[in-house]
């Protein structure tokens, strides 16, 4: 007999600076119209998808499984990652500065949480906490594009939103 596997996922919003004098939830930035205006194209990258213990779903280039990230562009047009920084934590939102990368429009882009001391492209100098973290995506001046805390995740299943970039986790 199977057993069937249950996870369980709470996320928190956070509150982002949409303008320069405002502050809203992300989840409501697109529903204003100078959100829209006073925002660029990196502010529409989303945390799309992630998987805090990756043991035999996705392998990376060199067939290791470690954890992941995903950020999706909805963009038509492609945006540059450079000087963007991703983070697990919240406090430090310089933990890991991109460089030299790019996301084109519709497309996702996967970055690997897998510890690496010198970690560039697509590798991450941390790894993703099963029991529970932050994620968080900023821009080079350290405001927030997304951030998130998710409770513990379950082996080998992702939390993801659905549709893409949606407030639906």
């Amino acid at each position: 007999m199977k057993s069937l596997r249950t996870w369980h996922v709470t996320l928190t919003l956070v509150a982002v600076a949409c303008g320069p004098d405002e502050e809203v939830y992300a989840s409501d930035c697109a529903d204003y119209d100078a959100c829209d205006e006073q925002s660029g194209p990196q502010d529409n990258l989303c945390i799309n998808e992630f998987m805090a213990s990756n043991s035999w779903t996705t392998p990376d280039e060199n067939g290791a499984y470690s954890d992941w990230i995903e950020i999706h562009n909805p963009n038509e047009e492609t945006v540059s990652l450079t000087g963007l920084t991703i983070t697990d934590d919240l406090t430090d939102p310089e933990k890991h500065i991109l460089v030299d990368l790019e996301i084109e429009g519709g497309e996702y882009l996967l970055f690997w949480a897998d510890g690496t001391e010198d970690a560039k492209d697509t590798h991450l100098p941390f790894k993703l906490d099963q029991g529970g973290e932050s994620l968080g995506l900023f821009h080079a001046d350290g405001s927030v594009i997304e951030a998130l805390d998710y409770d513990t995740q379950a082996t080998d299943f992702s939390a993801s939103r659905i549709p893409d970039c949606s407030d639906l986790w």
